[in-house]
């Protein structure tokens, strides 16, 4: 069979502020943009450092939000250095679904200099989803519009981002990738590409094999 053909692990971000916040009442009325990890989830990606699977992949893909660059780091502790041996790259593809504030990230210049480590170089300073309305260059104006109108990424958008990501791997050379991403954006994909239903849900730092055809 020459279709290609790619071995996946999908990692989910470790425990981040907003879920915490969440679970402890606190709900969703303070902005909370671009949550990283607490204590408690920088402890379980630590934990993802030497993983087996994780070792073998030749492609590290990334979620430019901060949660999951952390748990990339976290899982990765030689990020930046020769000794690592393994491409890297960030794609504002595969971000999460945007329906509160902290899936608003940050700007790709304030990320550079933040995750040193990491070739942002490229990545764009409005990289998240945004509406007709909001200014691509700046920043901070996609959150003064959701605190004052709210911003939600329309589920078809969601599944465009999901298709093309799926699209972006096929034409990688690499046949085993590992992507560090949110729950959401992966439960769509493991349904429009996998196959695997609606139903999967990854926990905080969990992880799931799957391969992706180009029959899909």
């Amino acid at each position: 069979d020459s279709r290609p053909r790619k071995k996946l692990l999908l990692v989910r971000h470790g425990e981040a502020e907003h879920k915490a916040a969440e679970s402890g009442g606190a709900g969703d009325d303070a902005p909370l943009y671009d949550a990283p990890l607490t204590k408690k989830g920088a402890s379980q990606v630590a934990k993802l450092a030497g993983h087996e699977a994780l070792a073998g992949a030749e492609l590290l893909v990334s979620s430019p939000l901060s949660r999951a660059l952390q748990t990339l780091e976290g899982a990765f502790p030689t990020l930046g250095s020769r000794l690592l041996g393994k491409e890297v790259q960030v794609w504002p593809v595969v971000s999460e679904h945007l329906t509160s504030s902290a899936d608003i990230g940050t700007g790709g210049k304030q990320l550079a200099k933040r995750y040193p480590r990491l070739d942002l170089k490229k990545l764009p300073e409005v990289w998240w989803y945004t509406d007709a309305e909001t200014r691509r260059q700046d920043a901070n104006d996609s959150r003064t519009r959701f605190s004052y109108h709210g911003l939600i990424e329309p589920r078809a958008h969601l599944e465009e981002r999901v298709d093309q990501f799926a699209a972006d791997l096929l034409k990688r050379p690499e046949a085993t990738i590992a992507v560090f991403g949110h729950a959401y954006f992966f439960n769509c994909f493991l349904d429009r590409q996998c196959g695997a239903g609606d139903q999967v849900w990854l926990d905080s730092a969990d992880r799931k094999s799957t391969r992706l055809n180009s029959s899909h």
